[in-house]
């Protein structure tokens, strides 16, 4: 099964993806999706969850693994976003 989402990058990732939001169809299941988003941005993005980068579903955080049967549904919000740092 497939869903429509609205799949949204933050500061360095948008620059990378080329684009700051855009609609997609991906795989319901939550780790389809970001497999299909990694590949069709050419983002190397989810070795880096929970170090790196935040996975935000609807406004709500999720750590890679924390869920095995998240599933996304049609209007879902997929927003990527990279822990930001300063000294």
């Amino acid at each position: 099964m497939t869903v429509k989402v609205k799949v949204k990058f933050f500061a360095q990732l948008a620059a990378q993806a080329g684009c700051r939001e855009c609609y997609l169809e991906v795989p319901g299941d939550f780790y389809q999706a970001l497999n299909a988003v990694e590949s069709k941005f050419n983002l190397s993005i989810i070795d880096e969850l929970g170090t790196g980068y935040s996975v935000l579903i609807n406004g709500k955080g999720y750590a890679y693994g924390l869920d095995d049967n998240q599933q996304l549904k049609d209007n879902d919000t997929i927003a990527f976003v990279p822990f930001l740092g300063g000294g």
